[in-house]
């Protein structure tokens, strides 16, 4: 690549962008480090930009040759543009548009403009929320765990309630904070058991999360489920969790949320020997990633 300016007239022309004078019927090699400060001076609407250094060249005064051949007006202007293109390595594919501008976009990703490329930082801003819940004692009936810390003497709401949702106390729920989506609930349960003699290959523990109401229960969101290897950890039988299960595991979803919901977490009790009917001190921790 070269950039040689040539000058038609029998007078000198002065670039004011560049502080560079061509001679009369002669032509200048611009130094690559120049580059910058040549493409500016040829791009409209920025602060570099020099009308009459333009004018020259769309007038024809001044020519543009790329060290092979003179080109056109337009295309003299265009390569000029293109000295501070920015070539995006994709896999090993160039991409060759000229860019005369990087649009930083740290909302949402656009459509950019002809000769733009925008980059966006959204996964660096969005922000992370984690809800812990836990129970320490045994359950094997439908009932919420409490949010954050445990207390099984009544002195603490558990996360949700049936009857008065968050209404006269009635329940402790976790509030989102924004919009967005469960991505992963992390599990530590000391002790889980089924209902009969058999246990299956895998067992499923079975949480249902809600939307917790002012006046009420309020509206189940989704199913919060782990399956659990029986031949790596031990499950108890007839309603047994006082053995030592001693389940450490995550889990992945994409479970949408929004904010100021208040979130509860409930174990579901189901029969049967691939569910957990009996479960003790369990902790729940959800991963929650705003949209």
């Amino acid at each position: 690549m070269s950039v040689i300016i040539k000058n038609t007239t029998g007078s000198s022309i002065f670039i004011e962008g560049t502080g560079t004078n061509v001679p009369a019927n002669s032509q200048i090699t611009v130094d690559p480090k120049y580059y910058l400060a040549y493409s500016g001076s040829a791009t409209v609407g920025i602060d570099a930009e020099d009308s009459t250094f333009i004018s020259n060249i769309n007038s024809g005064n001044l020519v543009i040759n790329d060290g092979n051949k003179d080109l056109s007006s337009v295309d003299g202007i265009r390569y000029l543009k293109n000295l501070t293109k920015l070539t995006i390595q994709d896999d090993g594919i160039d991409v060759e548009d000229a860019v005369s501008k990087i649009n930083i976009i740290a909302v949402s990703p656009t459509t950019p403009n002809p000769g733009e490329v925008e980059i966006d930082l959204t996964p660096l801003t969005k922000r992370t929320f984690y809800a812990q819940y836990q129970r320490l004692d045994s359950l094997n009936f439908s009932a919420y765990l409490y949010s954050y810390r445990d207390i099984i003497d009544g002195s603490q709401p558990e996360s949700g309630n049936s009857s008065n949702g968050y209404e006269f106390s009635g329940s402790a729920p976790i509030i989102i904070p924004f919009n967005g989506s469960i991505i992963k609930s992390i599990w530590a349960i000391k002790g889980a058991s089924v209902s009969g003699g058999t246990v299956g290959p895998t067992v499923t523990a079975n949480m249902e999360i809600f939307s917790v109401g002012f006046n009420g229960e309020g509206t189940k969101i989704d199913d919060l489920t782990i399956d659990i290897d029986s031949s790596v950890y031990t499950i108890g039988t007839f309603f047994n969790s006082f053995v030592d299960t001693d389940f450490k595991g995550t889990a992945s979803h994409s479970i949408p949320v929004s904010e100021g919901d208040l979130i509860g977490i409930k174990f579901n009790d189901t029969s049967g020997p691939n569910d957990v009917e009996e479960i003790r001190n369990v902790t729940i921790c959800l991963e929650i990633k705003e949209n």
